[in-house]
């Protein structure tokens, strides 16, 4: 295993409200010890309307729970898919290994709820 070689992971969490409601989403860690990731893929589709104002999920920790990065969440209609861009997963921080990572929504969507699937290369 190394950084040609990583293990990928993918973690889902469906129909959550975190982007209309301060709240985590999920937490998870390195499935092998020692070693850090990046995120290298994020599918977003809103399963509620997010109707007037954009929402952000942010993935850092219970202290700081941007450390890592941000990806806005628009205003977008039920049954729509966000295209996150390849600019905005190189803009995320490596994660860090041996380290619980948060990733959570800061409320600020109206309304909004969105299924994820987050992909991470650990190496």
């Amino acid at each position: 295993m190394s950084y040609g070689d990583p293990i990928y992971q993918t973690i889902t969490a469906h129909a959550n409200t975190a982007i209309s409601t301060l709240a985590d989403i999920f937490q998870f860690a390195s499935p092998v010890p020692g070693k850090q990731g990046r995120v290298v893929g994020l599918s977003i589709v809103t399963t509620t309307a997010n109707t007037s104002a954009a929402g952000n999920l942010l993935l850092g920790t219970v202290a700081d729970t941007d450390a890592y990065g941000t990806i806005e969440v628009p205003v977008l209609a039920v049954d729509k898919a966000h295209a996150v861009t390849l600019a905005e997963l190189v803009a995320i921080e490596s994660l860090p290994a041996d380290t619980v990572i948060l990733l959570s929504g800061d409320g600020a969507g109206t309304g909004g709820a969105i299924d994820i699937a987050l992909t991470i290369a650990w190496f």
